[in-house]
């Protein structure tokens, strides 16, 4: 399992125009939900997302509002037909802006944007660490020394730090995920602070790693999933397969019934040649979800089996014969 802790200004980006997409946000809950991800937070993390939250938003608002104009056309070419097109679509542009931001507003005063209602689930889904008066007073006396992370006029960032440093495993790597720079080298933006990865070798016997943003994280650790239904996908075939109990087959068949139409014919051959080759799983082929959905998986797919493949299923759950 991977740590990792994202840093205010990292979650504040998805209220702002930015490359960065909310589909991170839930490919990372995915992951998490799958036990592939332990993603940290404290209370000074949620103080400083909400804090800001209202600024970021405001500074989006604005450059949409100046984004799109209605259209001026200069009078000697007003009895062009084109001209004429042009004004009519320049009236519905500005009508679908305006119903576009009475409806933004309305999510807006809800705290129910998109990226509010990801951001929650993010962080409910995330391992707290306390912030004790012992982390606060360690925090402080970083600033005063003026030790890394962060800038002398905030402690924010020596919170984290000091966080992490009491929160997380000895012998646990970290991964940061941080936009301003804070935690970064100074000749080297894209690698930790040498004082923190120093600190976190000697502390916890581990490694500090820092990434500059969701993105870079994400395509360098879990490239190959493309959506969050590839996360569950994955660990749901994966946890079936080795599956070592009924209740867990159970469980990993529920998981897969609500993303069958997405499963492709090589996930299909391992999920049959699981059925084939674990007792888990075989002993109840006949139990009304298993059956339901290896029935469903099969038809979809037995046009495109190996005979042998058929043949050894047959033997199993007499249910699974070609069509």
């Amino acid at each position: 399992m991977i740590s990792l802790f994202i840093d205010a200004n990292v979650y504040l980006r998805f209220y702002a125009y930015t490359d960065d997409d909310l589909l991170e946000l839930e490919k990372l809950h995915a992951l998490v939900e799958a036990g592939e991800l332990r993603i940290y937070k404290n209370s000074q993390l949620e103080d400083e997302i909400e804090r800001n939250r209202e600024n970021k938003i405001d500074e989006a608002l604005n450059t949409f509002k100046k984004s799109i104009g209605s259209a001026q056309i200069p009078r000697f070419a007003l009895h062009f037909e084109e001209a004429k097109s042009l004004l009519e679509l320049s009236k519905q542009v500005q009508a679908a802006k305006s119903e576009l931001t009475k409806k933004i507003a309305s999510e807006i005063e809800d705290g129910d944007l998109r990226a509010d209602q990801l951001i929650r689930q993010l962080l409910k889904s995330g391992t707290d660490v306390a912030v004790t008066s012992t982390i606060l007073e360690r925090a402080r006396w970083r600033q005063i020394r003026g030790n890394p992370p962060g800038k002398p006029d905030s402690i924010g960032d020596q919170i984290h730090w000091e966080s992490l440093l009491s929160g997380v495993g000895d012998g646990e790597d970290i991964h940061i995920v941080s936009h301003d720079g804070d935690f970064a080298s100074h000749l080297r933006s894209s690698q930790p602070n040498p004082k923190l990865a120093s600190e976190w070798h000697i502390q916890k016997h581990a490694t500090l790693f820092l990434h500059q943003s969701l993105g870079a994280f994400a395509k360098k650790h879990f490239g190959s999933i493309s959506l969050p239904t590839d996360v569950t996908k994955s660990s749901a075939i994966s946890k079936l397969v080795s599956s070592a109990s009924f209740d867990n087959t159970h469980k990993q068949i529920a998981r897969l019934e609500k993303i069958i139409n997405e499963i492709t014919l090589e996930e299909a051959n391992l999920i049959f040649q699981a059925l084939i080759d674990n007792n888990q799983i075989k002993w109840i082929a006949d139990d009304s979800d298993v059956k339901e959905f290896y029935s469903e998986l099969y038809l979809k797919y037995w046009s495109q089996t190996d005979p042998e493949l058929d043949q050894s299923l047959a033997g199993v759950a007499s249910y699974l014969v070609p069509f």
